[in-house]
């Protein structure tokens, strides 16, 4: 049906994505083979769920959505962030609290997803092409994972160094 890919952030600092999406999955990699995870979620018609990476380190993914409007969580209760965004062509919302989490601020058009999740200055660029019929509220949350993925190995690779 079709397929999601690119990346968010820079080439250095950032993360891949590179799925193929059927009429009812998601299915592929973010980040690399060795410092990555699999997508594996299943979707309706107002739907996200699955699951990001393994069974023992990974996060659940459960949203809901229509064309112009996402909610719900990745990851845990207590480990986790909340996500809330809206649009149809320009995209926006935050993720996490008030004080720690990330803004949106993303465009699509024609089968492609551009723009900004962070801030200015602590942030990163999103870059991503999406073939089919597939929601561009969908692409947002592919894009809005994989940058949680990438905040999530740099917070365990600071705190794996410290001490």
């Amino acid at each position: 049906m079709g397929n999601l890919s690119g990346r968010v952030g820079g080439q250095i600092m950032g993360y891949s994505i590179e799925c193929s999406i059927s009429s009812t999955t998601i299915e592929g990699r973010i980040g690399g083979a060795i410092q990555g995870k699999s997508v594996r979620l299943k979707y309706t018609d107002s739907t996200l769920k699955g699951r990001i990476g393994g069974m023992i380190i990974g996060n659940d993914v459960d949203l809901a959505y229509s064309s112009n409007s996402l909610s719900g969580r990745i990851g845990g209760e207590v480990i986790g962030d909340d996500i809330s965004i809206s649009g149809e062509r320009h995209i926006t919302g935050r993720v996490g609290g008030q004080f720690i989490g990330f803004s949106v601020n993303l465009t699509s058009e024609a089968g492609y997803l551009s723009g900004r999740l962070g801030g200015d200055v602590i942030g990163s660029d999103v870059s991503i092409n999406y073939t089919g019929t597939f929601p561009a509220i969908l692409a947002a949350a592919l894009s809005i994972i994989t940058y949680h993925c990438y905040l999530e190995s740099r917070r365990r690779s600071s705190s794996n160094s410290s001490g």
